[in-house]
């Protein structure tokens, strides 16, 4: 299964969030909080965020060209649409993150974009490498994680022998778990 694959690094990127919370309390009051660790955590997990999301494109529609999150965007609105309202609850926090909403609005997420702002011109946009955009990446790469497990096993041979109906499902087929994001709802159409 390739999506196991990024789900491992998913893993692995989520751990290094958590052990933030030693040092930084994922509260909005905190949200502006940046940091060299931060910057790194934002650079790597979009990164992630990119190459999952090219994956997932290239699943959905296998002839069509992708280049960056706009091509992305285009495909994934049109054929995986539940993923603009898809949350990501903190079991821990009290935090709930729609990564993915403004694609509603045909805009790129502000995590994104601090991301891009980060990467491109550090020197003049290192605030933007803070918790709050961290924590949306984080998020938006749990969800995008969650809908490759689910469009790869949909073109699978075991979807037509036990037919999962949710993002829930697959997350309790996915391991090891997430111990940061949670599920908490069914999308429209998969009751």
């Amino acid at each position: 299964m390739n999506s196991n694959f990024h789900w491992q690094y998913y893993i692995v990127l989520e751990q290094d969030v958590e052990a933030l919370a030693r040092y930084i309390e994922f509260t909005p009051d905190n949200f502006k909080t940046y940091s060299l660790e931060l910057t790194k955590l934002l650079l790597s997990i979009c990164s992630e965020v990119d190459v999952t999301m090219k994956l997932l494109s290239k699943m959905l529609l296998p002839n069509k060209k992708t280049r960056n999150i706009n091509d992305y965007k285009e495909i994934i609105t049109a054929e995986c649409s539940g993923i603009i309202q898809e949350p990501a609850t903190t079991r821990s926090h009290n935090l709930e993150f729609y990564p993915w909403v403004s694609w509603a609005e045909g805009d790129n997420p502000s995590w994104w974009k601090g991301h891009t702002d980060v990467k491109h011109k550090r020197h003049q946009f290192y605030a933007k490498a803070n918790l709050e955009n961290v924590l949306e990446a984080l998020s938006a790469l749990f969800i995008v994680n969650q809908f490759l497990a689910l469009i790869e096993y949909k073109k699978s041979d075991q979807y037509e022998v036990w037919p999962l109906k949710s993002l829930m499902d697959i997350q309790k087929e996915l391991s090891p778990r997430s111990s940061f994001f949670k599920h908490y709802h069914i999308l429209p159409g998969q009751e």
